[in-house]
């Protein structure tokens, strides 16, 4: 027995358009999570890395004022992280996760190589990878160190669900 599913958009019971379904096939999910937040400012000292702006943040799940994601939803994720480190004088750029307020170098731990002496920045520090998360999860990156920004945004913070 053959059967076919003729619709062109999914919906939430609330009415909310979950998934469409173009005349090509295309498929698209406008309410899946999704981010891309950067900072354009050089960080004054180490610490968690916050954000002045997002160019995507769909479900508002980064706070750029602290930096965290929260997870809104169990599930699979791609999380990528690049910079450019300062010259501060003290070494390399140490990079890592926090996930729930522990550090997690099992799933992101970068170091940049300092800056030589004639150059004021480090090469880009950048990683990705696709990682679990369980819903309400809490996500941040921390350096030992400065990095570096101007208006080319040279700090990101991106991702997405899997699924």
């Amino acid at each position: 027995m053959t059967s076919e599913l003729r619709v062109s958009t999914i919906a939430a019971v609330g009415g909310t358009s979950a998934m469409t379904i173009d005349s090509s096939g295309r498929v698209t999910q406008p309410q899946l999570v999704a981010w891309n937040v950067f900072r354009n400012a050089t960080m004054s000292s180490s610490g968690d890395v916050t954000y002045t702006g997002s160019h995507l943040n769909v479900g508002t799940c980064v706070n750029l004022s602290t930096g965290v994601f929260t997870a809104p939803v169990t599930g699979t994720y791609f999380v990528s992280f690049t910079s450019l480190g300062h010259n501060s004088g003290s070494g390399n750029v140490d990079i890592f996760f926090y996930l729930n307020g522990s550090k997690d170098t099992n799933r992101l731990a970068l170091r940049g190589l300092g800056a030589s002496s004639t150059e004021s920045l480090s090469p880009l520090p950048s990683g990705s990878m696709v990682m679990s998360l369980s819903a309400n999860d809490e996500l941040k990156v921390n350096v030992n160190q400065t990095l570096y920004s101007d208006g080319n945004n040279w700090i990101r913070f991106s991702g997405f669900l899997i699924g």
